[in-house]
């Protein structure tokens, strides 16, 4: 098993498919500093003819009745004299506004935020739960899987190692690296990405927060997107054994990380729900994986037991039949 593993790690670092996803990085990057700069233009051009002042916007009220005194940012002036309104906002910039009577001064983060770039957890990690890395792991998987049949590798490997079952094994662990390792190379571009908006706009960097009490949620349920590409990692491998075949083996990695399975399961539950009123009131969405993590970690499709209970069964699963598939079958 270790001979095998070393001997497919070897492969995988001197293969040229791993490539691929810092190449689409790279591109992106590109488009994405020039779009971030037309955009700051735009909204440069903009803020001339507009009634937006730092910090807010000023406006006269016509009956001061309908004014929502309950809103903090609302600052009304309601004397005979100019009001001066005095504050300083989270990134030290000091606001200075005077506004004449019957005006109001509404305070909105427009101005904060068109003088930072903002970037988070949220923002490294979306690649976990969009299916970007997914597919780029799919693909990778597949295509180191084929190269090997092609170049007679597995005939030698079956001749050497003890217990073939340990090769779609082995694979699932090359897989599970490749996710690694494009998880921390997104992250990378997405902060070299950031710093290079910040460069070419102008703007400050600035570090968005999680909500107060939301850490341990968020890490939980990046454990579980984990867990879930770890799950389809094992049912590729396991396709893989089955089939041997790399354009059906693509295919499946792009209807995984689309999610097109689960579309079609929920139209299928839709169809008998109508037609034949099979099904009522059942929320297929609590069953299916890519559904599931979709929409973040606070979205309410989400829920994380379910999930891990899915992912484990899956996971499980495919690392069995594989591992069975590839006992039984010739070497070819």
């Amino acid at each position: 098993m270790i001979r095998i593993l070393k001997t497919d790690l070897f492969r995988l670092f001197r293969s040229k498919v791993i490539l691929a996803f810092p190449i689409v990085l790279t591109i992106s990057l590109i488009f994405s500093m020039l779009f971030a700069n037309v955009v700051d233009e735009q909204e440069n051009q903009d803020i001339p003819n507009s009634p937006k002042v730092p910090g807010g916007i000023v406006c006269t009220i016509g009956d001061p009745d309908k004014l929502d005194r309950n809103n903090p940012g609302l600052h009304y002036n309601d004397t005979d004299k100019p009001m001066q309104i005095i504050y300083t906002e989270e990134d030290g910039v000091e606001v200075n506004i005077t506004i004449q009577p019957g005006e109001a001064f509404i305070s909105t983060d427009e101005d904060f935020k068109s003088r930072h770039v903002f970037v988070g957890l949220t923002d490294l990690f979306d690649c976990l739960y969009d299916g970007f890395i997914l597919l780029f792991m799919g693909l990778t998987i597949i295509i180191f899987s084929t190269c090997e049949t092609r170049s007679g590798f597995v005939k030698n490997a079956a001749g050497c190692a003890i217990d073939r079952r340990y090769m779609p094994l082995s694979k699932m662990i090359v897989g599970a690296v490749a996710l690694v390792m494009y998880t921390i190379e997104f992250i990378i571009y997405r902060f070299l990405g950031t710093f290079m908006e910040c460069l070419f706009t102008g703007r400050s960097f600035y570090w968005t927060k999680l909500p107060e009490g939301d850490n341990g949620k968020f890490w939980q349920f990046i454990i579980v997107c984990v867990l879930i590409h770890l799950a389809i990692d094992a049912l590729l491998v396991m396709m893989h054994e089955l089939a041997g075949n790399r354009a059906l083996g693509i295919v499946f990695a792009v209807i995984f990380s689309f999610g097109i399975f689960e579309k079609l399961a929920q139209g299928v539950v839709y169809l008998l729900n109508h037609f034949f009123h099979i099904l009522e009131g059942f929320d297929i969405n609590k069953y299916l994986l890519i559904m599931n993590i979709g929409n973040g970690y606070n979205d309410a499709a989400y829920h994380q037991n379910i999930a891990i209970i899915l992912a484990l069964v899956y996971l499980v699963a495919g690392t069995v039949l594989a591992m069975m598939i590839t006992k039984k079958r010739d070497v070819r």
